[in-house]
Protein backbone atom coordinates (compact mmCIF):
# COMPACT_ATOMS: atom_id res chain seq x y z
CA UNK A 1 0.00 0.00 0.00
CA UNK A 2 1.01 3.34 -0.91
CA UNK A 3 0.34 6.63 0.88
CA UNK A 4 1.19 9.98 -0.87
CA UNK A 5 0.32 13.38 1.23
CA UNK A 6 -0.49 17.03 -0.59
CA UNK A 7 0.87 18.30 2.99
CA UNK A 8 4.42 18.96 3.19
CA UNK A 9 6.45 17.22 5.59
CA UNK A 10 5.78 18.66 9.03
CA UNK A 11 2.30 19.81 8.26
CA UNK A 12 0.28 16.88 7.68
CA UNK A 13 -2.81 16.14 9.75
CA UNK A 14 -3.39 12.28 10.21
CA UNK A 15 -6.43 12.09 12.82
CA UNK A 16 -9.92 13.55 12.92
CA UNK A 17 -9.17 16.20 10.30
CA UNK A 18 -10.85 14.26 7.72
CA UNK A 19 -14.81 13.52 6.20
CA UNK A 20 -14.77 10.53 3.47
CA UNK A 21 -12.91 8.50 1.23
CA UNK A 22 -13.77 8.76 -2.53
CA UNK A 23 -12.54 6.34 -5.56
CA UNK A 24 -10.36 8.11 -7.64
CA UNK A 25 -12.31 7.21 -10.55
CA UNK A 26 -15.46 8.87 -10.62
CA UNK A 27 -17.49 5.99 -12.10
CA UNK A 28 -17.19 4.21 -9.01
CA UNK A 29 -19.92 4.84 -5.94
CA UNK A 30 -19.93 2.91 -2.61
CA UNK A 31 -22.79 1.02 -1.64
CA UNK A 32 -23.86 1.51 1.88
CA UNK A 33 -25.36 -2.11 2.30
CA UNK A 34 -22.12 -4.38 0.73
CA UNK A 35 -19.38 -1.73 2.11
CA UNK A 36 -18.10 -2.07 -1.35
CA UNK A 37 -17.54 0.16 -4.42
CA UNK A 38 -19.42 -0.38 -7.55
CA UNK A 39 -19.36 1.10 -11.04
CA UNK A 40 -22.27 3.15 -11.63
CA UNK A 41 -23.74 1.21 -14.28
CA UNK A 42 -24.44 -1.79 -12.20
CA UNK A 43 -26.84 0.45 -9.26
CA UNK A 44 -30.06 -1.46 -8.59
CA UNK A 45 -32.99 0.54 -8.29
CA UNK A 46 -33.87 1.19 -4.08
CA UNK A 47 -30.17 0.44 -2.73
CA UNK A 48 -28.59 3.20 -0.94
CA UNK A 49 -25.12 4.98 -2.60
CA UNK A 50 -22.81 7.46 -1.61
CA UNK A 51 -19.75 9.25 -3.66
CA UNK A 52 -17.50 8.27 -0.27
CA UNK A 53 -17.16 6.21 2.64
CA UNK A 54 -16.97 7.99 6.10
CA UNK A 55 -13.57 8.00 7.68
CA UNK A 56 -12.14 10.34 9.93
CA UNK A 57 -8.47 9.43 10.77
CA UNK A 58 -5.51 7.96 8.16
CA UNK A 59 -5.01 4.78 10.00
CA UNK A 60 -9.19 4.14 9.77
CA UNK A 61 -8.68 4.59 5.78
CA UNK A 62 -5.62 2.61 5.43
CA UNK A 63 -7.77 -0.25 7.55
CA UNK A 64 -10.63 0.40 5.15
CA UNK A 65 -8.74 0.21 1.98
CA UNK A 66 -7.20 -2.93 2.83
CA UNK A 67 -10.81 -4.43 2.74
CA UNK A 68 -12.08 -3.23 -0.11
CA UNK A 69 -13.14 -5.71 -2.99
CA UNK A 70 -10.52 -4.05 -5.40
CA UNK A 71 -8.27 -4.53 -7.51
CA UNK A 72 -3.93 -4.06 -6.85
CA UNK A 73 -3.37 -0.07 -7.83
CA UNK A 74 -6.51 1.03 -7.76
CA UNK A 75 -6.23 4.95 -6.14
CA UNK A 76 -8.32 6.33 -3.18
CA UNK A 77 -8.18 9.74 -1.62
CA UNK A 78 -8.61 10.66 1.76
CA UNK A 79 -10.79 14.14 1.82
CA UNK A 80 -10.06 16.37 4.43
CA UNK A 81 -11.50 19.01 5.93
CA UNK A 82 -8.84 21.84 4.55
CA UNK A 83 -7.40 22.22 1.57
CA UNK A 84 -4.02 21.04 0.65
CA UNK A 85 -4.45 18.33 3.60
CA UNK A 86 -5.63 15.32 1.32
CA UNK A 87 -3.90 11.90 1.18
CA UNK A 88 -3.40 9.76 -1.58
CA UNK A 89 -4.13 5.45 -0.70
CA UNK A 90 -3.41 3.29 -3.62
CA UNK A 91 -3.97 -0.44 -2.90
Amino acid sequence: MKIKYEAPKGHRIKSHDFCWIEHKNSLYWFREDTKQWELNEDMPIGVAYSTGDLCKSLKAAIRKVRKYDAPKGTKFRLVSKWVGYDVYITK
